[in-house]
């Protein structure tokens, strides 16, 4: 009997983490590498991609910059996340970085990635 409570507790710790995943929406971009870092929840965030060719996604979808900062006050108090492709022109994300601060929106996460990309 007691076995059978560990492997109840080992699939409600498994259906705990994977509710408790988030589910980025930035298909085709290559994250940064980078080490640390801490988990982030799903509930009420929006995300920014930033991809290869400089094109802004928001939730997915792309949108021009202008139409992002007139989007920035829907937003509210959601978490905004910003996952820039590593091959992505600089000079775009601080564009990007430049608007969020001239909207006000100080708490900004960039999401990046923890093990190498196959190529």
């Amino acid at each position: 009997m007691p076995l059978i409570d560990v492997v109840f507790l080992l699939l409600t710790f498994f259906v705990f983490a994977m509710v408790l995943m988030v589910q980025v929406n930035a298909e085709g971009i290559h994250l940064p590498l980078a080490s640390g870092g801490e988990s982030v929840s799903e509930r009420g965030s929006a995300t920014i991609a930033l991809n290869a060719d400089g094109d802004f996604l928001l939730d997915g979808t792309p949108r021009p910059l202008a139409e992002i900062q007139a989007e920035l006050e829907s937003i509210g108090d959601r978490q905004l996340y910003v996952a820039p492709d590593v091959r992505a022109p600089v000079g775009r994300l601080f564009e990007l970085v430049g608007v969020l601060k001239k909207a006000g929106i100080e708490d900004v996460k960039f999401i990046r990635q923890t093990e190498n990309i196959p190529e």
